[in-house]
């Protein structure tokens, strides 16, 4: 074993300061599956965060069973879950050594990657046999220009994570580690409409045409959208901000988001006046106010189910005085999306205007000259 590279993994920042023995008990529990999440975080004084990103800092495993026979180099495992990884893979060319092929199910997917073309225009290569380790989807020049304009965004999104030498590529598994969308469900729904539904992600790449990753990567004319187009997944991603932060923020104050439709309908119209940045503003406000009530009554439900309206009054109520709000930052437990990044940086190109101002047409017909016609 002496013979072969070892690439020690770094260490987060979140764990700044413990020794090593802590990070191996820490690893230990958390695989172990026998205390809570949070509870690890309050038993070794870590600093709050959504349980969700908790394994985002955990670093890679070495994982001496494979060896990278171009670099010579041991590999690594990620985190998937808890006391679950990835397919080891090498620290340095990044490609994986081994496949993770299940013979069972490539059987039982065998009729509907038949039929996969009519259902949603994806092109199989017809040497694939049942031994192939992924479901490989290709997207072709054709393909890509009978999406939607969301589709290609995402797409773009995609490319702008991808770890492939020409960027073509996208690893399946990049799905589940990366946070594509603020809410898991719009990464989701934004799948099913491409056909990548009812799949493992560790078993599935995405193949860009070169042409069309080229496009995506240095996007031109907005992608060729429509101002109406481009408004609407303005508004959609800022509804999805939103919202995320509003989950986390009451859960971090031991409430739950039980309402459906009509949260989703409040943010909307919040939004026609007030910016992302704005709305946090009074999330923040509101979740607070709630904690403020819950102490005294100590009816945790009632405290939980008022906020999303007491969102609504605060901001009429701020509209009604002609009050102007600061816009608030993002917190630990809602960074950026990255089909915000993207969208907002490279495919409209006005940056922080996402957040700063509230979505609208005029904003966009203000960074170039179109014809909203």
């Amino acid at each position: 074993m002496e013979d072969f590279k070892i690439i020690q993994p770094s260490i987060s920042d979140y764990f700044d300061g413990l020794s090593k023995d802590t990070l191996d008990e820490i690893l230990t529990l958390y695989d172990g599956q026998e205390i809570k999440i949070l509870d690890l975080i309050k038993k070794f004084e870590l600093k709050p965060i959504s349980v969700n990103t908790f394994r985002t800092h955990l670093s890679p495993i070495i994982c001496h069973d494979f060896i990278c026979p171009d670099c010579l180099t041991v590999s690594w495992k990620d985190h998937l879950a808890r006391n679950k990884y990835s397919i080891p893979y090498c620290p340095e060319c990044k490609n994986y050594l081994y496949s993770d092929f299940d013979p069972v199910k490539n059987e039982k997917e065998k009729l509907w990657r038949s039929n996969a073309w009519n259902s949603f225009g994806f092109y199989f290569d017809e040497n694939t046999t049942e031994l192939d380790p992924y479901e490989n989807y290709t997207i072709t020049r054709q393909t890509y220009s009978s999406l939607d304009y969301e589709s290609k965004v995402f797409l773009g999104s995609l490319v702008a994570n991808s770890l492939s030498e020409d960027l073509s590529t996208i690893q399946g598994w990049r799905l589940n580690n990366v946070k594509f969308y603020p809410l898991p469900e719009m990464t989701r729904e934004v799948m099913s409409r491409l056909g990548f539904t009812d799949r493992t992600p560790e078993l599935m790449d995405i193949e860009i045409a070169t042409d069309v990753a080229q496009e995506l990567l240095f996007p031109q004319k907005r992608l060729e959208g429509t101002i109406q187009e481009q408004f609407e997944l303005w508004k959609k991603i800022a509804v999805g901000e939103c919202k995320e932060l509003l989950i986390n923020e009451m859960e971090e104050c031991g409430f739950h988001l039980r309402q459906g439709e009509i949260v989703n309908q409040i943010i909307s119209k919040l939004l026609e006046d007030y910016s992302v940045g704005q709305v946090y503003n009074i999330i923040w406000r509101t979740v607070r106010n709630a904690t403020q009530f819950y102490a005294k009554t100590d009816n945790r439900v009632y405290a939980a189910n008022s906020v999303i309206h007491n969102c609504q009054m605060l901001g009429d109520k701020f509209k009604a005085e002609g009050k102007i709000l600061d816009n608030y930052t993002r917190r630990y437990h809602s960074f950026q999306s990255e089909i915000a990044r993207y969208y907002f940086d490279s495919v409209l190109k006005i940056g922080n205007v996402g957040i700063e101002k509230h979505p609208s047409p005029k904003w966009l017909l203000g960074f170039e000259n179109y014809d909203i016609s």
